[in-house]
């Protein structure tokens, strides 16, 4: 992913002593190109943009096939589990999934 491997290389110290000023300038550069590439995905994904996999390809009928679907939400929905919002997002989403269960 994008996104990890630019956190990983703006973790990683820069040895700019050993970099010319065309090799810094060339490293801003390609950083910064990863930041928009990484930040273009985003809103991509957020807009639903290019999205013939995943969840939203998901169309499940069998019992593996939900089992899979099940695997893919939950990997989607505990991405977020760190925000201070996640609980009351899932007592929502769970009380919401019940109702329409009656």
């Amino acid at each position: 992913n994008k996104q990890e491997e630019l956190k990983k290389r703006l973790e990683e110290p820069v040895e700019a002593v050993n970099l010319s000023p065309e090799e810094q300038l060339a490293e801003k550069l390609r950083l910064k190109k990863l930041q928009e590439d990484a930040d273009l995905e985003l809103a991509k994904e957020a807009f639903g943009e290019g999205c013939s996999t995943g969840i939203d390809a998901m169309n499940p009928s069998s019992r593996e096939d939900f089992t899979e679907f099940s695997k893919v939400l939950k990997e989607k929905i505990t991405q977020f589990e760190k925000s201070v919002y996640y609980p009351t997002f899932l007592e929502t989403l769970m009380r919401d999934i019940c109702i329409s269960c009656e």
